[in-house]
């Protein structure tokens, strides 16, 4: 008789929100400049029993993160917040142009993938005729 490690369904943990981590996967033919800014931490202070009602109270500011991702490769980022905006830059011939900017990910549902198809969605790249 064989043992078995069960390991837990990792889409059921994203779904109920315990995981708390999300990938940046670079299949592109370029270098990735991956910058994360999360959202404000929200805590409920006060619920209302009569009628429905729940104070929300914003804690903190955003934060960011500034990454480079080389091709092919991919990095893990951590969340507070289960709502993060991705702004991404590719270089092109040693420059940096904007391919997405504040783009919202469910970061602890969604993992984001940046492709070489994505390119010609850039305007910052349509623009310059690179």
């Amino acid at each position: 008789m064989e043992s078995k490690v069960i390991r837990p369904d990792i889409s059921l943990l994203r779904f109920m929100g315990l995981r708390k981590n999300f990938w940046v996967y670079n299949k592109s033919s370029k270098r990735a400049r991956v910058i994360i800014t999360t959202t404000a931490i929200g805590r409920i202070t006060k619920i209302g029993v009569d009628k429905f009602s729940a104070d929300i109270q914003w804690e903190g500011s955003a934060k960011e993160t500034d990454e480079v991702i080389s091709a092919g490769r991919r990095r893990k980022f951590y969340s507070e917040t289960s709502q993060v905006y991705l702004t991404i830059f590719i270089e092109i011939d040693s420059v940096w142009k904007q391919l997405r900017k504040n783009k919202l990910l469910q970061g602890w549902r969604q993992d984001y993938h940046i492709n070489d198809n994505q390119f010609v969605e850039c305007m910052d790249i349509i623009v310059s005729g690179s």
